[in-house]
């Protein structure tokens, strides 16, 4: 659902003639760390100031912060660039459609600040109200959760109140457009909307607020699903139930027996998640 809904930040570019595409060969494809290398980058970018798409920016947003932050400032392009980047991204942000604000709050990731993460998600659920987009819908509860997680590197995913805070407060106010689609969607959206209630990382103060989601989609899942569901999908369900500690013994004890029995089916990242788990 993620790479259905978000090729931006999947798609090898064929070529490098826009400054989007190259950042992003750079960054992701390449890796490239030479100082001299987006030096040059940010001057170019600075001096022709394009504008960009919702999903070129994002694209662009995203190729210049999935670095660590070992290489701060020094690296991709510099508080300046970010800074004429953020003033942009500010006015176009109550224009962009559910997709396009689904994108750029993804492309920021754990570098957004508190304001605009919020008003994004705000906007983002107004958005969705409308949207009949299957792949848009699941992938923006994960978009959203999964999104401002850590601000240090010695915790990478400390956990801070504020994104549990913003992160529910979403997951409640779509509850309703979920539960009415719910039998609607695939197993990998449903698993992709488990793996955005596992990033929300709710309290015990605020798992009441999405109770009803959480009920519904094991209902859905017990009555319907469970059989089918591929073992890596399952791994999902078991992060966003995991993850808020809800879920009845009855959940857990099929998704166990079905985690055995379609061990040899589980992929190298969803193993990591499930040890985890």
């Amino acid at each position: 659902a993620f790479i259905n809904a978000l090729p931006e930040f999947v798609e090898i570019p064929s070529n490098t003639k826009s400054l989007v595409d190259k950042a992003f060969n750079a960054s992701i494809v390449e890796g490239q760390t030479n100082l001299k290398y987006w030096k040059d980058f940010r001057v170019e970018v600075l001096n022709k100031k394009p504008k960009f798409t919702p999903r070129e920016f994002a694209r662009l947003k995203f190729s210049l912060t999935r670095s660590t932050k070992d290489f701060d400032e020094t690296y991709l392009g510099r508080p300046v660039l970010h800074e004429w980047l953020d003033a942009e991204a500010k006015e176009m942000l109550s224009h962009m459609t559910a997709i396009e604000l689904t994108s750029t709050i993804g492309a920021y990731g754990s570098t957004v600040n508190d304001d605009f993460y919020e008003n994004a998600a705000q906007l983002l659920v107004k958005e969705l109200q409308a949207e009949e987009n299957l792949d848009v819908i699941s992938v923006a509860p994960y978009v959203v959760s999964n999104s401002f997680r850590h601000e240090t590197k010695i915790i990478p995913l400390k956990i801070i109140p504020k994104q549990q805070e913003i992160s529910v407060k979403f997951l409640e106010a779509i509850s309703p457009l979920i539960l009415n689609k719910l039998t609607e969607f695939s197993d990998d959206q449903l698993a992709t909307i488990c793996g955005g209630i596992a990033g929300s990382n709710a309290p015990v103060k605020l798992r009441s607020r999405i109770h009803t989601l959480t009920d519904s989609i094991e209902d859905e899942i017990l009555t319907r699903r469970m059989n089918r569901m591929s073992i890596n999908q399952l791994v999902d369900v078991v992060k966003g139930f995991t993850n808020v500690n809800l879920g009845t013994e009855k959940l857990f004890s099929n998704l166990r027996g079905k985690l055995l029995e379609k061990a040899d089916g589980l992929d190298f990242d969803s193993a990591l998640d499930l040890d985890a788990h």
